[in-house]
């Protein structure tokens, strides 16, 4: 049986999910006929398992060729095999170091990668937490679910309101223009807002998993204050991508970027670490 904080993220997440299919299934019944809604519908799916199969192999192949594989043996591979026997996982789960001006570390399918940086900077205990964040990320098959799953409403929103503004323009029976575009634009930054909040639930789940697979959630408090007062300048485009550009130490968040931000605050996670000690 799951962990209450566990099962606590699992729900919220889920439900972000049906909530931005409901909106952009929503957009599509108010703006498009049957045929079109499933045409854009059919076109969102092959969009995002395209990025899948294609772009994910050559992200991994990229980030991959410029680091170095942790071989077994090494303390900080044995770190990790003892996290994956600890959480009962079968799948091999390969991990890299990399030479980076950056203090990050990030999965993405069956691989996890961390800057030589941030092997230096933590002890071993706040290294173990750090892993054992990501291979919670593994686990859940997360970055292979933030393609398929949580990309394709935003998508799919983004193709109506095309299609929708393009009819209102050929006075094609559609809404008017401004009306079609703008539902069409709040549909998408609906779906964007939930698809960041659905991320969010995703760090806080890995959070408690690394906690009580470690069974030292103070060690991760102490790894995250460290990492995220460092300069977070440099992040490559893959790391943006998949893991997202973690939180300033004191974030002066506007209202619109909290609600856009992929990562909960520190403080945001601190509080929820506090709560398993």
């Amino acid at each position: 049986m799951q962990h209450p904080a566990i099962l606590k993220q699992d729900i919220k997440y889920w439900s972000a999910v049906g909530a931005a299919y409901a909106v952009s299934g929503t957009l599509m019944a108010c703006l498009l006929t049957p045929l079109a809604a499933v045409a854009i519908g059919a076109c969102a799916i092959a969009a995002t398992a395209g990025i899948y199969k294609h772009l994910l192999p050559r992200a991994i192949k990229d980030e991959t060729a410029e680091s170095r594989l942790v071989q077994r043996g090494e303390k900080l591979r044995g770190m990790l095999d003892r996290l994956i026997a600890r959480a009962g996982y079968k799948k091999d789960v390969s991990l890299y170091t990399r030479k980076a001006p950056t203090t990050s570390a990030w999965s993405m399918l069956d691989l996890i990668i961390a800057d030589e940086a941030l092997v230096r900077v933590l002890d071993d205990d706040e290294m173990e937490a750090v892993l054992g964040h990501e291979l919670s990320h593994v686990m859940g098959r997360e970055a292979s679910q933030k393609v398929t799953l949580l990309c394709t409403p935003i998508v799919a929103s983004a193709g109506v309101g095309i299609l929708s503004v393009f009819n209102a323009v050929a006075g094609q029976g559609a809404p008017s223009l401004p009306v079609a575009a703008g539902l069409s634009l709040a549909a998408v930054f609906a779906t964007e807002a939930i698809f960041a909040y659905a991320l969010r639930t995703r760090e806080y789940r890995a959070d408690a998993r690394s906690a009580l697979l470690t069974g030292r959630p103070g060690k991760l408090v102490s790894a995250l204050t460290k990492v995220t007062s460092i300069d977070q300048n440099g992040l490559s485009a893959v790391d943006a991508m998949f893991h997202g550009i973690p939180v300033p130490l004191e974030p002066e968040e506007k209202p619109l970027q909290r609600l856009l931000s992929h990562h909960p605050t520190l403080r945001q996670r601190v509080a929820a670490l506090e709560k398993l000690m």
